[in-house]
């Protein structure tokens, strides 16, 4: 389809080429990809490592898929940010990965 309507002069450029030409017709440009809402002192101004331990104190029994629902990432993304906070100790998985929960230390 994008190359039908012309945004497309080689493989991957289309999409680049259509979010930089919403900028300037009133397109998200507040500079966070378009994740999680403006710079305007909300949920997007938290570092991901934040918003998933205040998640986790919520809810000790969420799931990695409800995690990237809420933070609006892909599944994987959410995988790799909690083992890298395990691997730092900011959190620890209690139980099986089935059955189990989080806890922050």
């Amino acid at each position: 389809m994008t190359r039908r309507i012309q945004y497309m002069e080689r493989r991957g450029s289309g999409l680049k080429k259509i979010v930089n030409e919403t900028k300037g017709a009133g397109g998200n440009d507040g500079g966070n990809g378009g994740n999680l809402g403006g710079n305007d002192g909300g949920i997007a101004d938290l570092p991901r490592t934040e918003l998933i331990i205040d998640e986790i104190r919520k809810n000790s029994g969420i799931t990695t898929k409800d995690l990237a629902e809420i933070l609006g990432v892909s599944l994987r993304s959410v995988e790799r940010e909690l083992a890298e906070m395990k691997e730092q100790g900011k959190i620890v998985r209690v139980g099986s990965s089935r059955s189990g929960h989080w806890e922050v230390p």
